[in-house]
């Protein structure tokens, strides 16, 4: 199980106030790896080429394991709470001895329906945002 360590900010669960730090454990079905590499690469009249080097950006995609009740309505406030930029903690395992901290890189997510069940709060949803260490 992955512990995320996160402040309340928005779409508030009831038990949370704002600015009070929150553990959320959650399951993780992937967790991928992109590197995006800046650089430009212009070329002469003749066809020569000088590649300018600039930065290599790794971005990591987090697909969360279904979820519903509760733990549904936890992952819209971790989601919310994060979505300006604001950083987190993750120990993607559970026990490391140092967590991992990021900031979403995405322009916000979309719940996808895994299980319809019947009502809003029983029905499964499922979700992936992309983040960045910071």
């Amino acid at each position: 199980m992955t512990t995320i360590i996160y402040t309340a900010k928005r779409e508030l669960t009831g038990l949370n106030a704002v600015d009070t730090s929150v553990i959320m454990e959650a399951a993780i079905s992937d967790w991928s790896m992109t590197r995006t590499v800046i650089k430009d690469a212009p070329r002469a009249k003749g066809g020569a080429r000088e590649t300018l080097y600039h930065r290599a950006d790794e971005t990591h995609t987090i697909t969360f394991a279904p979820v519903n009740y509760f733990a549904k309505q936890q992952m819209r406030e971790f989601l919310a709470s994060t979505e300006s930029g604001e950083s987190f903690l993750i120990y993607l395992y559970g026990n490391e001895s140092t967590p991992i901290q990021v900031v979403r890189e995405d322009e916000g997510n979309s719940e996808s329906m895994f299980m319809n069940i019947g009502a809003s709060d029983k029905d499964y949803m499922q979700t992936s945002i992309t983040v960045m260490e910071s």
